[in-house]
Order: C-alpha cells, then sequence, then structure tokens
C-alpha cells in the first residue's frame, strides 16, 4: 500500500505532501491545476525515465518520496534484501532526485539503486492505468496478453517468445551463411586455381635476391675470371707487377733507415704493404679460379626467375605479399568448410527448435481455447456492475498461416454492446465510455488474482456520466474493499465513493504560479463536489445535491 507521496519542485509544486489510506482514495481539482503532477511523480519513483522539464522553474533539481508498507509483498522484499538493502517494520521508501545538470539517483531505504530494481519492484506495488491504455485495448496484442494472462500462463508464454526469436535469429544467419556458400562456391576453384599455382612456386621470403646474386654471378663468369686474373697479374705475375715494384722501394727504404731513423717506420709499412698485396692477389687469383661457366645452373635460374617474375606481374603482388596472399586462400577456403560444417549444425538446430516450437504452440493454443469462454463470462458479469447488462463479448481465436512470435494463435475481443447487434471488434463498435469500462472490467478480474496492493486510475472516467459514471464508481469503491484504489477524476458520481478524499488547486504568490494538495474534511468535500455538479456557481441547491450524492454513495 501506498502511504506517503512527499512531491518537491516538480513543475508547479512547490512542496506537498499526500498522506494516503486505505480504500478508494479519489483525487479532484479543476483543470491545469497539476493533477498530472501526481501521476508523473508516481512514474518516477517506479522507474520512469526523466528528463530536465519536471524540475520547477529557478530549481536547481527535484524530488520525490513514496513511503509504502509492503507487509502483503513477500516477492518485494525477497528482491530488496538480495540488493543488500535493509528493511525496518516492513516500510519501503523510494526516494528519487534529478538535478538541472542531468544528474539521476534514486535510492530505496536511503540505500542508492538501479532504475532497473525500481521497475522491478513497481511491478509489484502498482498497477498504473492511463490514458494510453484505453488506446492499447483497440489491440490484438493486448488481447492476447489478457488471456494469457488469465490462463495463468504468461511464463511459458514468453519462454516461447525467446526460442521463436533464437529461432528467427538462426534463420537468419542460415540465409546469410547460404548466401556466403554460394558467393564462396562460385570463388572456389578459382581460390584453388590461384592457391595451386602459388603453392607449387614454393616460394621463400628471401629466395629472389640470392637468385639474382648467383644468376648474376654465373651470367658474368667469364668477365669475372678474365679481370680477376688481370688483377692477379698486376699485383703479382707480370715482371713490373706492383709486389715486385714493392721489393725495389723496400730495398732502398732500407738503406736509407740505415742512414736516418726516420725512414725505419714506413721500412715497416711497406712490409705489411706487400703482404696486403701478396693476400689481395692470393684472393682474387682464386676468385677468377673458382668462376667457371655453368650453362644448366644458369638455365634453371633463368625459369625460377622468370616464374617469380610472372608471378608478380600476375597478382601484383610481392614475394612475401604472395606467400601472405596464399595464406589469405587457405583460410578462405577453411572458411567455406567450416561455413558448412555451422550450415548443417544450424540446420538441425533450427529444425529442434521449430519442432519444440510447434509443441509448446499446441499446448499454449489448448490452455486459450480451454479459458477463453470463462474469460467472456468474467468479463461479462463485470458489464452487468458497470450498467452494461445488456453487452456481450466474445474472445475469437483463429489459427494462423504460420507459427507466429505468441504462438499459432490471432486472438481479438469482438464486442456486441446491445441485445441484437452483431459481433464486431472493439476498436470499430465500442464508444469512448464503454472503452474505459471494458478496461475497467479487465483491470479488476486482473486485481482479483493478482497481488497488486495499488490500483491507480487517470482518466477512466474519460467519455462516461451520469448513471454510468456512477456505476464506475461503485465498481471502483468495490475494488476498494481488498486493494488501494487512487482515482483522479473530473466526475462527481465517482469523486462521491471516496474514502479519502484529495483537491489540487492552482494559485498564484509573489508573481508565481504553484500547486498544492490538500485532504478533504467532510466540508470541504460537500463544497468541492457541489463545484464539480455546478461548476463556479456554489448555491445551496447544488450543496444539497452534493451531500445526497455522498449520502446515497455510502449505502
Amino acid at each position: 500500500m501506498l502511504k506517503e507521496l512527499h512531491i518537491k519542485n516538480i513543475v508547479l509544486v512547490k512542496s506537498a505532501s499526500v498522506y494516503l489510506g486505505k480504500g478508494l482514495n479519489i483525487i479532484t481539482g479543476e483543470t491545469g491545476a497539476g493533477k498530472s503532477v501526481i501521476i508523473g511523480s508516481l512514474n518516477l519513483v517506479l522507474g520512469e525515465r526523466a528528463s530536465t522539464s519536471y524540475i520547477r522553474k529557478d530549481e536547481d533539481k527535484c524530488s520525490v518520496v513514496a513511503v509504502f508498507d509492503i507487509a502483503d509483498h513477500p516477492d518485494v522484499c525477497d528482491i530488496i534484501t538480495e540488493s543488500g538493502i535493509d528493511i525496518e517494520d516492513n516500510q519501503l521508501i523510494i526516494r528519487r532526485e534529478l538535478a538541472m545538470n542531468g544528474t539521476n539517483r534514486q535510492y530505496i531505504n536511503d540505500s542508492p539503486v538501479s532504475l532497473a530494481i525500481l521497475k522491478k519492484i513497481g511491478t509489484y506495488l502498482i498497477d498504473m492505468h492511463g490514458q494510453h491504455d484505453h488506446q492499447s485495448l483497440f489491440h490484438t496484442a493486448t488481447h492476447r496478453a489478457f488471456l494469457d494472462w488469465f490462463a495463468h500462463q504468461e511464463n511459458d508464454v514468453n519462454v516461447f517468445h525467446s526460442l521463436y526469436l533464437e529461432y528467427k535469429s538462426i534463420q537468419d544467419r542460415l540465409q546469410e551463411l547460404e548466401k556466403n556458400i554460394q558467393d564462396s562456391e562460385r570463388q572456389k576453384s578459382f581460390w584453388e586455381y590461384e592457391l595451386k599455382e602459388i603453392e607449387s612456386a614454393g616460394l621463400s621470403p628471401d629466395e629472389e635476391d640470392a637468385l639474382n646474386n648467383e644468376y648474376s654471378l654465373l651470367a658474368n663468369a667469364h668477365e669475372i675470371a678474365e679481370k680477376c686474373f688481370a688483377i692477379n697479374n698486376a699485383l703479382y705475375e707480370d715482371e713490373n707487377s706492383i709486389l715486385n715494384g714493392m721489393g725495389d722501394i723496400q730495398r732502398l727504404l732500407t738503406e736509407l733507415a740505415k742512414i736516418d731513423t726516420f725512414f725505419t717506420e714506413y721500412l715497416e709499412e711497406s712490409h705489411n704493404i706487400s703482404t696486403l698485396i701478396e693476400d689481395l692477389s692470393d684472393a682474387v687469383r682464386r676468385r677468377g679460379e673458382a668462376s667457371e661457366l655453368n650453362p644448366q645452373r644458369q638455365e634453371e635460374l633463368e625459369k625460377r626467375i622468370d616464374l617469380i617474375e610472372r608471378l608478380k606481374r600476375k597478382f601484383k603482388k610481392t614475394v612475401p605479399e604472395l606467400i601472405d596472399y596464399a595464406e589469405y586462400l587457405r583460410s578462405q577456403l577453411a572458411n567455406e568448410a567450416s561455413q558448412e560444417d555451422e550450415l548443417d549444425r544450424l540446420k538441425k538446430n533450427a529444425e529442434n527448435i521449430w519442432n519444440d516450437l510447434q509443441q509448446r504452440a499446441d499446448v499454449i493454443s489448448e490452455r486459450r481455447q480451454k479459458v477463453r469462454d470463462s474469460l467472456a463470462e468474467n468479463i461479462e458479469k463485470e458489464f452487468s456492475r458497470l450498467g452494461m447488462k445488456e453487452a456481450r463479448i466474445r474472445v475469437a481465436i483463429d489459427v494462423l498461416d504460420e507459427i507466429g512470435p505468441y504462438g499459432k494463435d490471432k486472438i481479438e475481443f469482438l464486442i456486441a454492446p446491445n441485445k441484437g447487434e452483431s459481433w464486431s471488434p472493439l476498436r470499430d463498435s465500442a464508444s469512448g465510455g464503454e472503452i474505459s469500462r471494458v478496461m475497467l472490467a479487465l483491470k479488476s478480474i486482473f486485481a482479483g488474482a493478482d497481488n497488486i496492493s495499488a490500483m491507480v486510475f487517470d482518466e477512466i472516467d474519460v467519455n462516461i456520466g451520469g448513471p454510468v459514471a456512477r456505476d464506475v464508481g461503485k465498481r471502483l469503491w468495490e475494488l476498494a474493499d481488498e486493494h488501494q484504489v487512487i482515482c483522479i477524476t473530473h466526475l462527481p458520481q465517482i469523486a462521491s465513493f471516496a474514502h479519502h478524499h484529495y483537491m489540487v488547486q492552482k494559485s498564484v504568490s509573489d508573481e508565481r504560479t504553484e500547486t498544492t494538495i490538500s485532504k478533504l474534511n467532510d466540508d470541504e468535500r460537500i463544497t468541492e463536489i457541489s463545484r464539480m455538479l455546478g461548476g463556479d456557481s456554489l448555491t445551496t441547491v447544488t450543496r444539497l445535491h452534493a451531500k445526497e450524492l455522498i449520502e446515497k454513495s455510502k449505502k
């Protein structure tokens, strides 16, 4: 049960506290006074997203505090304690704060929590009915949800829905794989041909430089030998060789060193030079002797180099790039094989899920068929309570051409509002007032079986009035025997049934408009209902009428 609601700096409300009681809590006020602030504030504490537009002008932040008694809600207690939050005296205090800088904080019993937690516990605490819920009755998805709830198979349908989404996801993946495999099949032989061509070449990263170097040596073997022998002759073999010349120089340096020690050092250097000349001559001679023609090896090298050059031109790649490309081709061919394996696996998985879906769809459909007449009977009983004694409702179930996300059935509520009329969809034949009462009937059935302690109705009185409004008020009053009911209304016939009556007023002070919320005593109730009956002209007659309306509602 919602015990208290404290609102601060939200829209036109500077500060307001509402202490709610058991039974039927009615909230009234002139149009534009700010009654919607209460609904907005409740939505905030129940985890709805919010923007800074909630914050009162010239204020930095706004806040809402809601106090609940959760003695009858073990599920909520479990969620709270699992979150590591202490509960005292079965009291739950939810606080939501929103700052102009966009900071959004929420607390349960002064411990910070996520919006997801608020939303989760909110489904147990309050059932909200707003204006959009009327329109939802025009959608067959709402009809299906109500029927499955009545059949106590919401969890089974949710499991079915998850399996169906998984099946569709697999189907999408299968289509993608089949397309990829088709594309790969067109490429496969080409990839295999290219890979075979590159692999047969047996390329290595550093091979090209080694081949070119060896080929250059063989192609120039005669020239190398000729020049090496010429160098050797000039250094060593010829009569006038450099080495012989160095011998003459050394003899002269020997004679000079005997005269002047200055030349001793250079005599030693000349011996070193002679040694170097001998080494160079020997190395060049041996290299020239080793450099010989090998036409067979040269031809092999030419063919190898030509092959590599042809591959480089064909693929427009260097040798290292060709090696990388071959690895890419291997991965593509391996991926195609793995895709085919995945395709087979997914096909089997899809078949198993589809068979499971068919079995589940049969079970779900059978339960729907079993309870649809009972649901219709329950709704018609509620119709009688709401002044629609001749109205009939039918839960139509048709088999779809193929299984859908919630089974194999198309479900739609059909209504015959008056005796003798044929069945028609709600969206085609139900008036605005009838739609309000259909929704109230469904909510009443829902509340009777579910552990929702508080029900909030905003605009349940749309498009109704007179005796119908009184029937709606009476049904709300009856619901309030087992549930706390909070109802915002414009109709005196409904307001007269209140156990607790609150009025929302708008006033101007210091050039600022402010909304206040106050609980009415008996005399103030008469005045407010009198205003609702007669507008601005409050007379003795309207007050008497208001008093009679209240007294009549107590009977």
